[in-house]
């Protein structure tokens, strides 16, 4: 029995890897009981989204839809890392500022890297795991008119149905350039009906749930505060109409960083419903010299077949192992005296 059920480390290692293939330029990120879809557009050179959600077995191009109206070129396409000025005009992911004023950025596919583990996100707070928890695919982008490059990080944790996201983007240029904009995860999801739950309060009433149907233009909320609080938590869960505690689809968005914030979706003319989390534009406007990376917080996402109570779930055991680094993560607490508040 037990040379049946104990795997060796170089196993353990395999079974991770497994996580995350690529079939030329299609990549799909596989967790239990997720799949995660995306590739490379041939003729924009652009990623492309194909799908988030239950199982898929192999690749998949993303479902056909009516392409009449004004809307032309990418904004009829489901984008992984939308930028500006493209022949999109939805919200982007990344708004670069140039030297010369013009916000104008191509950042289009270069390479790729599949990797055992997880990079550190230096500065920032992070989940972490070794070759057995986790595996991390690196895609490289790269604008040849601005010099701007940008590495992307999907990491796959696939007992928790997560993935992790963030980005890092360099100029190799010889001016400085300027992010007004940097959304750690952004994707966009088919032409279905989906309702957005944030968690809202304030001092006294805090966390209290308010759902909103995800409607055409923006649907969204923000943190100006330079933190994050009990106003406006950086989370929310895109969910089916019909889910439920315990049955059916959602999709949870958390970003790892403190600070100012904004969490958005944008539902378009063609129906598609774009999904952005990451720094408020308000407070951005970051500059990155030549030669120097800036790189974005993280942002995990979480899906469940199995209602609100198992994104919850898989939240809570992926925190619990691969966030927290406190030594007492799994001791019994001592008693606490809420010295503010009780006295």
């Amino acid at each position: 029995m037990r040379g049946i059920i104990a795997l060796s480390a170089a196993s353990l290692v395999a079974v991770a890897k497994a996580a995350i293939t690529a079939e030329g330029q299609n990549f799909t990120l596989t967790g239990d009981n997720v799949s995660y879809l995306f590739h490379v557009d041939q003729e924009w050179g652009d990623l492309t989204s194909d799908h988030f959600g239950g199982p898929a077995d192999d690749f998949r191009a993303p479902e056909s839809f009516f392409q009449g109206g004004w809307s032309d070129g990418l904004t009829n396409k489901r984008r992984e890392f939308p930028d500006l000025g493209r022949s999109d005009f939805r919200l982007p992911a990344i708004h670069i500022s140039h030297a010369d004023g013009n916000t104008v950025t191509s950042l289009l596919y270069k390479s790729h890297e599949i990797v055992d583990g997880k990079p550190k996100l230096p500065g920032l707070p992070a989940t972490y795991g070794n070759g057995s928890d986790v595996t991390t695919l690196l895609v490289s982008l790269y604008d040849n008119i601005s010099d701007v490059s940008a590495v992307l990080s999907y990491s796959v944790f696939p007992k928790y149905n997560a993935i992790a996201r963030s980005f890092q983007l360099t100029n190799n240029g010889t001016q400085n350039i300027s992010i007004e904009r940097a959304s750690s995860f952004s994707i966009d999801l088919p032409n279905v009906d989906l309702e957005m739950i944030e968690l809202q309060g304030d001092w006294a009433h805090e966390r209290n749930r308010n759902v909103r149907k995800v409607q055409y233009g923006e649907t969204g909320f923000r943190s100006t505060e330079g933190y994050s609080s009990h106003v406006h938590n950086p989370f929310f869960v895109l969910q089916d109409p019909a889910t439920t505690e315990t049955n059916g689809e959602a999709w949870g968005f958390n970003l790892v960083y403190t600070g100012s914030f904004a969490a958005t979706t944008e539902r378009f003319s063609q129906g598609f419903v774009r999904v952005l989390l990451g720094l408020n534009p308000l407070h951005a406007s970051i500059p990155v010299t030549p030669g120097e990376t800036f790189t974005s917080p993280e942002a995990i996402a979480v899906y469940s077949s199995e209602g609100l109570g198992g994104m919850s779930r898989s939240f809570h055991d992926l925190y619990r192992n691969h966030l927290s680094r406190s030594n007492n993560t799994f001791a019994t607490r001592p008693v606490l005296l809420n010295s503010r508040e009780g006295l």
